[in-house]
């Protein structure tokens, strides 16, 4: 019974694990200081947690000076407890586990509190009724932190309903996020607050093209994304932006094979991107919770609209069961799409078994083979490029968008002019 109570390990891992990864406080949910059973532990806590509301990383160095601050360092266990907390291991893919056991230790210690009180209640009152009920309101205020946030009455939405329809009506069009593609705008009406979009094809065929091309034109209209890259370190993104804005050839770009006249105009691209809100990241060793953690930091701090997340299959580590962790992934990414009401757009690489076709433009059928991704995704759009497969084509230089899957609204096919030289994408 005393390590229900009283969970100091899971207490002691959660604190370890944030000193570590402090982006991962915005994980914690309905965690709150006063579940914990230490005056310590409850101090650090609160303080890692108030640093990140005002936006700050609460790491070790700067939660020692808070805590410094406030005077409350002694009362926190000091430097050593610090240092301690700094030194201990935990698995961090724990880390949603720790969370339950100190949520679940802190419902124990209080139905302990209640059940304890009961007999004096009962031997004190004449009214039985009032006693269940008081003890029914005390399970509930025990409860009510936990879950129900995405409970709601249907009339409460009906306003909000029927606002959102008069100002499609009034302005008609695009009701979502742009795509930076016309074509898939009309038949789409935008990315939706809460969708997850899958664009799959196979390697080469410009998934990373068709990424840049999109963060390009919806960042000129203030349109924030932030970008896991798997693939690319960060100067190559750049080189890419700039190839496409400046439709210089991104070799000559990288071989420096450039006269006066590229460089005035990527001096020009240069100047433009500093005032885009585009957040870049290349951790190559991220897996499924550093994508999600990382979003709702950058999403509390910068209220992000938009993730794109090149490629999904590089989030799994080699020795896991692909189709399983990939509906992992796919799963906890929608969840997290709804839950702050931005859009995740994800890229998935397609298997060999497109080559093995006549007709090789991608269907559904290609992408179940990579766990739940068609059944998580709002919409599916494979990439295809005929120019790749067939010599004599008369589609040379077009990118077809074909979309498999529409939660909400036609399939179709649309082709955009794509210049693989500056991978610019349209007119």
């Amino acid at each position: 019974m005393v390590s229900i109570l009283f969970n100091s390990d899971a207490e002691v891992a959660i604190l370890s694990i944030l000193i570590k990864n402090p982006e991962l406080i915005y994980e914690v949910n309905s965690l709150k200081g006063f579940m914990f059973s230490s005056t310590p532990n409850t101090i650090l806590f609160d303080s890692i947690t108030n640093l990140a509301t005002q936006g700050l990383v609460p790491d070790i160095h700067l939660l020692s000076e808070s805590l410094k601050s406030n005077k409350t360092l002694d009362l926190a266990g000091g430097e050593d407890y610090l240092d301690y907390l700094s030194k201990q291991v935990f698995d961090e893919q724990n880390y949603p586990e720790y969370l339950n056991l100190i949520e679940d230790s802190y419902k124990a210690r209080n139905l302990l509190s209640m059940a304890a009180k009961i007999p004096s209640i009962v031997e004190g009152t004449t009214n039985i009724s009032s006693v269940i009920s008081q003890l029914r309101s005390s399970i509930d205020s025990l409860t009510e932190n936990f879950g129900g946030d995405g409970t709601c009455l249907l009339a409460d939405v009906l306003q909000d309903t029927w606002r959102e329809i008069k100002n499609r009506i009034d302005n008609p069009g695009i009701s979502g996020v742009p795509t930076g593609f016309s074509s898939l705008d009309a038949v789409t009406g935008g990315y939706q607050k809460g969708d997850v979009v899958i664009y799959a094809s196979r390697p080469s065929v410009g998934k990373t093209a068709s990424l840049c091309n999109s963060v390009l034109s919806n960042s000129k209209k203030g349109i924030k994304s932030l970008i896991f890259e798997h693939e690319m370190n960060k100067q190559s993104i750049v080189e890419r932006l700039i190839a496409i804005e400046c439709s210089i050839p991104a070799i000559n770009i990288r071989m420096g094979n450039l006269v006066d006249e590229d460089l005035e105009r990527i001096n020009e691209a240069l100047i433009l991107f500093k005032s885009l809100p585009i957040f870049i990241d290349t951790n190559f060793g991220a897996d499924i919770n550093y994508v999600i953690s990382t979003t709702k930091k950058y999403h509390k701090t910068h209220k992000i609209d938009l993730i794109y997340v090149d490629y999904l299959q590089l989030l799994v580590k080699r020795d896991e069961n692909m189709t399983h962790a990939l509906g992992e992934a796919s799963r906890g990414i929608k969840s997290m799409s709804n839950q702050l009401g931005i859009t995740s757009i994800l890229y998935s690489q397609l298997n060999r078994a497109v080559e093995s076709r006549d007709n090789k433009r991608p269907t559904l059928a290609d992408l179940r083979q990579s766990g739940n991704l068609e059944e998580d995704a709002d919409i599916v759009i494979m990439l295809y490029r005929d120019e790749m497969y067939n010599e004599n084509t008369q589609d040379k230089g077009i990118m077809e968008f074909i979309i498999r899957k529409h939660r909400n609204g036609p399939l179709g096919k649309f082709m955009v002019k794509f210049t693989k030289e500056t991978n610019r994408m349209g007119v």
